[in-house]
C-alpha cells in the first residue's frame, strides 16, 4: 500500500525563477507464505495431500509472514537567475520500522549549485561557437534502511540441533535459545557524496563534454566489532552489527559526445562514449589486526571485498619439488607450490596476500553510435570494464559439482606429469580454505553489445486507401562479440558462487507498421 502527495511552486518573474516541491510518502508491505508438500502417493488418481502416503514419504509444512513499512517527508527549493546562476536546495526526513523509536528518524539534506558562463556576456559576445559551458558542484546525503530486521530487539530462535535438544515422553523436542545479542542503538547507514563537474558544449553539438570528480563516505555501514571484544567474553560469536564501518569511494566520470550533419544534411552522426573510475576503501571496521610484518593481509585500507589469496609459484611435478619448497600440510605431486610470503620455511594462512580487484570492476566505458541516412538507420553499442577479477575455479563448479571438461583433460596426473594444470581430488587445489591466485582470473572485456539496422518505408509507397503512415524493417543482434581472458564465464557477472555461463548470443528480426 502507498500513499503519496506532492506540492509544487514554480513561479517566473524579471528573470529570476523560483520553484518549490514538498511532498509526502508512505509505503506498507506484508507478505504471508505458507506451503506443504508431499512427495509419495499411492496412486495418481488423486493428487491431493490428503491422499499421500505419511508412512512412506515425507510430508513438511512451512509458513512465515513478514512485513515492513516506511515514511518520508521531502522538499526542494530551486531558484534561478537567467538559467545563469541555479541553486537548489534538498532535505529529506526518513522513518523506518526497521529502527527503534528514538533512532527512526533520519534527516538527509543535500545542496547543489551552478554557473553558466556560456551566458555570461564576456563569453556569449566574444565566442558564439561555445554554445553551452557549466560549472557545478553538489553534497549531500542519502540514507540506508535495508538491513536485516528487528536487531534491535530481544529475539529468539527455535532450535532444533543436536545440542540444543531435549528429551521429553521419549521424543527429541526442539528448544527455544536466545539470538543474536540486540543493538538497541542501530540506525540508518549514510552515505554522503561531494561532486564538481564542467560540462560543456561547442560549435553546435561538434564536440560536447561532462566531466565530474566525485567523493563518497559511506558512514554508520552496519558491522560486528571483532577487535574490541575480547574472545573470552564468549560473545564473538554471537555479536549485533553496529553502525561503525566507515568506506571512501572516490572517482571520476567523463562523458563525451560528437553530433554532425553530412552529405548535404542528409546524414546524421551522433557519437557518445563515457568513461568512469571509481575505487573504494575501507577506512575503518574495527577488525583484529594480524600484527606487526603481516600488515599486507588486513582488510582495512584495502577494497570492500578484496579477499586473501595464496601465491602460486608453480606445481609440484617431481619428488625434488616437494622437498626443495615450503608445502601445505598433505600437499603431494600434481598439488600448488605456495609463495613462502613471511619466510618462516611453511605454508600456513599467513601467507596469504590481500589482492585488491574483485568483481566490481574499478572502471567501466562504453561507446554508442547512432547513424541515419534518408531511410536508412544503424546503431551499435559497445561496452566494457577494466581492473576487475573474477574467482573461476573450475575444479569446484559450485552449481553442479562436477569438474569441467578442461580442467579433466589438463589435469596433472601419472599420465600427464608435465602438466601445468594442478590435479583432481586434492583440497589444497580445490579453491576453498586454499583460495589461491591460481584461479584470480582478469575480468575485463570489451563487448559488442547491440547492433541494430532498420530501413523505413514511407507511407505513400503504400498509397492512401491502406492509411499506412510507415512501416520500418529492421534486424538486430545482442552480444555479438565479447573479447575477454574469461572464455567459460561472463566476465560481467558479478556473482562468483554462482559462475554462469557466457551470455547467449540474439537476433531479432522485426517490423513496426504505423496507421
Amino acid at each position: 500500500i502507498s500513499i503519496n502527495a506532492n506540492l509544487n511552486y514554480d513561479r517566473t518573474f524579471e528573470g529570476h525563477h523560483v520553484s518549490a516541491l514538498f511532498g509526502f510518502e508512505q509505503n506498507y508491505y506484508r507478505m504471508d507464505y505458507f506451503w506443504s508438500g508431499i512427495n509419495q502417493f499411492d496412486s495418481d488418481i488423486l493428487d491431493q495431500l490428503f491422499a499421500g502416503s505419511r508412512d512412506t514419504g515425507w510430508y513438511k509444512t512451512n509458513g512465515y509472514a513478514d512485513e515492513e513499512a516506511q515514511r518520508s517527508f521531502f522538499s526542494r527549493i530551486g531558484y534561478d537567475y537567467k538559467s545563469k546562476y541555479m541553486v537548489q536546495f534538498i532535505l529529506r526526513c526518513d522513518g523506518s520500522e526497521n529502527f527503534p523509536k528514538e533512532n527512526r528518524w533520519g534527516w538527509f539534506p543535500g545542496v547543489s549549485a551552478g554557473w553558466r558562463l556560456s551566458e555570461e556576456p564576456f563569453i556569449k559576445d566574444n565566442y558564439p561557437w561555445i554554445k553551452n559551458l557549466k560549472i557545478r558542484a553538489s553534497w549531500g546525503q542519502q540514507g540506508n534502511d535495508k538491513i536485516e530486521k528487528y536487531q534491535w530487539k530481544n529475539m529468539y530462535e527455535y532450535a532444533t540441533g543436536v545440542s540444543y535438544r531435549m528429551r521429553i515422553d521419549h521424543k527429541d523436542v526442539g528448544t527455544i535459545i536466545p539470538g543474536t545479542i540486540p543493538n538497541p542503538n542501530v540506525t540508518w547507514e549514510v552515505a554522503t557524496t561531494s561532486n564538481i563537474g564542467i560540462d560543456g558544449n561547442l560549435w553546435n553539438g561538434l564536440l560536447g563534454w561532462e566531466f565530474e570528480v566525485f567523493n563518497t563516505r559511506r558512514s554508520n555501514i552496519l558491522l560486528p566489532r571483532e577487535a574490541t571484544i575480547p574472545f573470552y567474553t564468549g560473545l564473538t560469536n554471537n555479536l549485533p552489527d553496529e553502525n561503525i564501518g566507515i568506506v571512501d569511494n572516490r572517482g571520476i566520470e567523463l562523458q563525451l559526445s560528437h553530433e554532425n550533419k553530412l552529405l548535404n544534411n542528409e546524414m546524421l552522426l551522433h557519437v557518445t562514449g563515457n568513461f568512469m573510475y571509481a575505487k573504494n576503501r575501507v577506512i575503518f571496521m574495527d577488525e583484529t589486526p594480524w600484527g606487526a610484518g603481516q600488515e599486507y593481509m588486513n582488510a582495512t585500507g584495502h577494497p570492500m571485498g578484496a579477499r586473501l589469496y595464496y601465491h602460486v609459484i608453480g606445481i609440484n611435478k617431481t619428488a625434488e619439488d616437494l622437498s626443495n619448497y615450503p608445502q601445505m600440510a598433505g600437499a603431494g605431486l600434481g598439488d600448488f607450490i605456495y609463495e613462502d610470503l613471511n619466510k618462516d620455511g611453511a605454508i600456513t594462512t599467513l601467507d596469504r596476500k590481500r589482492c585488491d580487484y574483485t568483481v566490481v570492476p574499478q572502471i567501466v566505458f562504453g561507446l554508442n553510435g547512432q547513424l541515419s541516412w534518408k531511410n536508412i538507420d544503424f546503431t551499435v553499442l559497445l561496452q566494457g570494464q577494466a581492473l576487475a577479477r573474477f574467482y573461476y575455479a573450475p575444479l569446484t563448479d559450485p552449481v553442479s559439482g562436477n569438474v569441467e571438461k578442461q580442467a579433466a583433460e589438463r589435469a596433472w596426473s601419472l599420465n600427464n606429469p608435465d602438466s601445468d594444470y594442478p590435479r583432481i581430488g586434492s583440497n589444497i587445489v580445490n579453491g576453498g580454505v586454499t583460495a589461491s591466485d591460481y584461479y584470480y582470473r582478469d575480468a575485463s572485456f570489451i563487448r559488442l553489445k547491440n547492433v541494430e539496422l532498420g530501413y523505413t518505408i514511407p507511407g505513400k509507397f503504400f498509397g492512401d486507401k491502406l492509411g499506412i503512415k510507415s512501416l520500418r524493417v529492421y534486424a538486430a543482434g545482442y552480444n555479438l562479440l565479447t573479447f575477454s581472458g574469461l572464455k567459460n564465464v561472463d566476465p560481467e557477472t558479478s556473482d562468483e558462487s554462482y559462475q554462469t555461463y557466457p551470455q547467449m548470443r540474439i537476433f531479432n528480426f522485426g517490423a513496426k507498421l504505423n496507421f
